[in-house]
């Protein structure tokens, strides 16, 4: 039925932003590591194009993995007034979070010398971020409400559940895994 099919598309949005908080800073480790392999023998002109070619990869990731997301959010959403609107606010969101994950693995990737340590340091930041607080139960009550404020507002998962107007925080997922 139609109310099933809507049902979908808060849930595939969030399977896609898991899937962005995960890939989007590798992506950036290993676009960066591959630019950061060149880069002793490159000269100043040759780095600039190395950059810009970078965010030339990152955009293009982004957007395509976005825009299929974005699609198929309008396909489960067909026939709903907001259908459009959804899909716009939700995943313009989705793809500045993935840039910014993205550009986190780029640092990454300009830091470690060794790109696996680079992912490493980029995903688990990454993960504690998007996660952290809400899987910290009781520990996470009893922060301070402006350093819980802060992890919630540089949360990837929050920001595009809460663009998306997704009630993350009551959601059965959350009261599953959550201590």
């Amino acid at each position: 039925t139609a109310k099933d099919r809507w049902s979908l598309a808060p849930d595939a949005l969030l399977s896609a932003t898991a899937c962005v908080i995960v890939c989007a800073p590798v992506l950036g480790v290993v676009v960066m590591s591959g630019h950061r392999a060149n880069r002793h023998k490159a000269d100043r002109h040759r780095t600039d194009q190395s950059v810009t070619s970078s965010v030339l990869t990152f955009g293009a990731a982004v957007s395509m993995f976005t825009l299929v997301s974005a699609l198929l959010t309008i396909g489960w959403r067909f026939g709903q007034g907001d259908a459009l609107a959804f899909a716009a606010r939700s995943h313009i969101t989705l793809a500045a979070v993935a840039m910014a994950l993205a550009a986190w693995g780029a640092v990454c990737g300009l830091w470690f010398r060794n790109a696996m340590d680079a992912a490493g340091v980029s995903l688990l930041t990454t993960l504690v971020a998007a996660g952290g607080l809400l899987l910290g139960g009781t520990f996470s009550a009893e922060l301070p409400r402006s350093l819980v404020a802060t992890g919630l507002i540089a949360s990837p998962l929050v920001a595009v559940s809460s663009a998306s107007q997704i009630d993350l925080f009551h959601s059965d997922v959350l009261y599953q895994i959550s201590p």
